[in-house]
């Protein structure tokens, strides 16, 4: 286990036009990726209140490199959003090389369900700085000062990892 969250995160409320990554986070470690290593990552979250109108994009993220994007989301009261995600990484180093596979669904209560399949092209990872697994909400220009949501789950497995210590 790379990490996990034990809570929910702080939510994400009120109108922007900017991403802003959920409070919670995951961080691997410098140098723990190496050739081989693969990460599995399960995110879930909710939308908390919503005004009916608002759309939302959202992104699982390892550093500043979005693995997925749900994109125009608009979600009601109580639908939720989930990744799950595998990341193997090919070359190590500071020119390291990663690919992806998964999928992802969001509001998929309310019956707009969008969903994406990850299929990540060789992508680069830098395996020598310490990498932020995250999820980011961008908040889209109908978004209303009474939006919010949060993320419940966060966990990262990881395989073949050098010493996270």
């Amino acid at each position: 286990l790379v990490g996990a969250s034990i809570a929910a995160s702080t939510a994400v409320t009120g109108a922007t036009e900017t991403e802003t990554n959920f409070s919670t986070t995951v961080t691997v470690p410098a140098n723990a990726l190496q050739a081989g290593s693969v990460l599995h990552i399960v995110a879930m979250g909710k939308y908390t209140a919503t005004t009916g109108l608002e759309t939302h994009d959202l992104k699982l993220k390892i550093g500043s490199t979005a693995i997925v994007t749900l994109s125009t989301i608009n979600p009601a009261n109580d639908d939720y959003f989930r990744f799950d995600v595998w990341v193997t990484v090919r070359t190590a180093g500071a020119s390291g090389t990663m690919v992806g596979s998964g999928s992802a669904v969001g509001a998929a209560l309310a019956g707009t369900t969008a969903q994406a399949t990850v299929a990540l092209d060789s992508t680069a990872i830098d395996t020598t700085a310490a990498q932020t697994v995250a999820v980011a909400i961008d908040r889209q220009a109908s978004a209303t000062d009474g939006d919010s949501a949060r993320l419940d789950m966060l966990t990262v497995v990881g395989f073949n990892l050098a010493s996270l210590v």
